[in-house]
């Protein structure tokens, strides 16, 4: 039995590659609005733990109202960068699924060729099964 060579291994683990690489990209992405929103949240905590202690003169109420409106930038900052994250996000998952089922695709075509190949084989040694039983009833 001759062994199965599929003639486009080359593209199937070109494209796993890519599959691989386009998810560690999904994954990276994912971890950086993950981590934009947990920088943003820590900010919020901050904001509320200032807003609510009383300022004892008007000194320390202009501080904390300065205090309170950088916060609050710096909350619709973080806000700004978490959207243009997921964005990225966004497009590196379209990219992946592509990738994915570009690898998919490529697979299901080694496993069909991979059968025909199985049936061929089969066939090859079912007529030589044949050819030895016709030698034998005739010797």
């Amino acid at each position: 039995m001759a062994k199965f060579k599929f003639r486009l291994e080359t593209v199937r683990k070109v494209r796993d590659r890519a599959r691989e690489e386009a998810k560690r990209l999904y994954l990276e992405a994912i971890a950086r609005r993950v981590q934009a929103e947990a920088a943003r949240d820590e900010i919020r905590q901050r904001l509320a733990a200032i807003a609510s202690f009383p300022a004892r003169d008007l000194t320390d109420r202009f501080s904390q109202d300065a205090m309170i409106l950088r916060l609050t930038d710096d909350v619709s900052s973080q806000e700004t960068v978490i959207s243009i994250l997921v964005m990225e996000e966004e497009e590196a998952q379209k990219a992946y699924l592509q990738a994915r089922q570009d690898a998919e695709a490529i697979e299901r075509l080694r496993e069909k060729r991979y059968a025909e190949w199985l049936a061929e084989e089969d066939r090859l040694e079912n007529l030589a099964l044949d050819e030895w039983a016709t030698q034998r009833r005739w010797a």
